[in-house]
């Protein structure tokens, strides 16, 4: 195993509306290390943060204080886009609620590519298409669900949905907020 950690949480603190009457401490002084291969799993009751933590390791929202070093980069110093981009191309989250975390407005097969094309790792619509439809593969869904939109789908197969779209980039890290919940009992086991 390689013994520098590819993320680094040091003294994480996020408090919502600080120093007012309402303040809340989402996360208080947390730290750990996770190690490229490894699974590292945040357990706590509901209320306790980790959705909230995984939030800050995608830098979808600031720390109050604290550290998170990701490959050995500072990720509060990442603030432009190009920055912003190179950072998320390496570190994808798959979301608590699949119907949430899915654009109605756009097809399967956009949703997947999306990602791919930002980063520019397909140079036309036939590789587009071909890497969209071993996504869906390796997912357990049908390549014809590629033209149809998230309504029309379970919990479960939209979860698959976002787990392709976060595979899409090969990240070195993958942040999963409870993944499984919304899968198909059959494959929560």
């Amino acid at each position: 195993m390689n013994k520098n950690p590819i993320i680094q949480i040091k003294g994480v603190k996020k408090v919502y509306n600080q120093g007012k009457a309402n303040e809340v401490r989402a996360v208080d002084d947390i730290t750990f290390d996770i190690y490229e291969g490894e699974t590292f799993g945040l357990v706590g009751e509901s209320g306790s943060g980790k959705s909230t933590t995984g939030k800050l390791l995608m830098k979808l929202e600031e720390i109050t204080d604290g550290q998170i070093i990701f490959l050995g980069d500072n990720i509060q110093n990442k603030k432009n886009r190009k920055d912003l981009l190179a950072f998320r191309k390496n570190i994808q989250m798959i979301f608590q609620d699949p119907y949430a975390s899915l654009n109605p407005r756009l097809t399967v097969k956009e949703i997947i590519s999306g990602p791919l094309e930002v980063h520019q790792l397909v140079k036309n619509k036939k590789e587009r298409d071909d890497r969209v439809y071993e996504l869906l593969d390796l997912v357990g869904l049908n390549r014809s669900f590629a033209n149809r939109y998230p309504r029309e789908f379970s919990g479960g197969q939209c979860q698959r949905i976002g787990i392709a779209r976060a595979i899409a980039l090969e990240p070195k890290c993958i942040i999963a907020d409870e993944a499984i919940s919304a899968l198909d009992v059959s494959i929560q086991a």
